[in-house]
């Protein structure tokens, strides 16, 4: 397969004369590593778009409550720092006409709907409820008027917008993902159709269970060095080879496990002297007081 794509033709020794011996036979076997290799990373990239096209499908199913999931997720990450700014804004900057921000809000808020049955409802019975109640209810109006109304009112409208934009920019894209991937699935379907029928043929020769470019290459490799003379001696030593890196994988997995084992153990054993110190403080008081007793 060239840059652009395009399937190129491989020339490959004919059946007739593989069989005429095993160096017919493994030379096959070294020309088909790099079509082989064109073929897996093809059938890698049929992956990819596959992959890409589910997520983008994803993105335009779930547009509808993307918006509603950003503004709160934004909301309750940005909400302290953006309390604190609001509460150090409103009482350090002031109106054009010269009064101070917080009591132009203050106004403002106790004349909404909400403010009228929170403050000169809620509040303002609390209040006439005693000094407790009454302490009560400032710190609730404080906590209101400053932090869950600017949040609600000014916060979340503001990421629920944000939330709208990204989700229109994010189906647009989506939809463009999808066109092109639907274009490059179909070309790669073609392109691996092709390399199928190229390498039918001389696959033949190659086991079943075989049939990719790390176990050919590693035949190669090892009739190359010497080490196996035949493609059954080819295919042990690929089973051992396997074996072997499932091993290593397998025992590096079993050394964390142990680490981390004995990291447990180690935070044990701290904590057990620990508690055996206190009972010695322990056990030395009560053998005090039994000894004035």
């Amino acid at each position: 397969m060239d840059s652009n794509g395009i399937v190129k033709s491989y020339d490959f020794l004919p059946g007739e004369k593989v069989t005429e011996s095993v160096d017919n036979l493994f030379q096959l076997y070294s020309q088909l590593i790099q079509p082989l290799k064109d073929f897996e990373g093809l059938c890698g990239r049929q992956d990819e778009v596959n992959k890409e096209l589910k997520e983008a499908k994803s993105t335009i199913g779930s547009a509808i409550i993307t918006p509603f999931v950003m503004a709160l997720h934004f909301t309750a990450i940005l909400s302290i720092p953006f309390v604190i700014l609001f509460v150090i804004v409103i009482n350090v900057a002031h109106t054009s006409e010269g009064v101070s921000l917080f009591t132009a809000y203050d106004e403002w808020l106790q004349e909404t709907p909400f403010g009228l049955w929170f403050f000169d409802g809620v509040i303002a019975s609390m209040i006439d409820s005693g000094i407790l109640v009454g302490l009560l209810g400032v710190l609730l109006s404080f906590v209101v008027g400053c932090a869950l109304f600017p949040i609600v009112a000014f916060l979340l409208p503001a990421m629920f917008a944000v939330g709208i934009v990204f989700t229109v920019i994010s189906v647009f894209s989506a939809k463009g993902t999808i066109a092109r991937g639907n274009a490059e699935l179909k070309e790669l379907e073609g392109q691996i159709d092709r390399m199928f029928h190229v390498l039918v043929e001389p696959l033949v020769f190659v086991p079943p269970d075989y049939r990719f470019s790390a176990a050919v290459e590693h035949f190669v490799r090892s009739y190359q060095n010497g080490k196996v003379s035949n493609p059954k001696e080819a295919m042990l030593q690929f089973d051992n080879y396997m074996h072997q890196m499932e091993m290593e994988h397998k025992q590096q997995q079993l050394l964390e496990s142990q680490r981390e084992i004995r990291q447990k153990l180690d935070a044990q054993s701290a904590q057990f002297k620990a508690m055996e110190k206190q009972i010695g403080q322990i056990k030395g008081k009560v053998d005090w007081l039994y000894w004035w007793s």
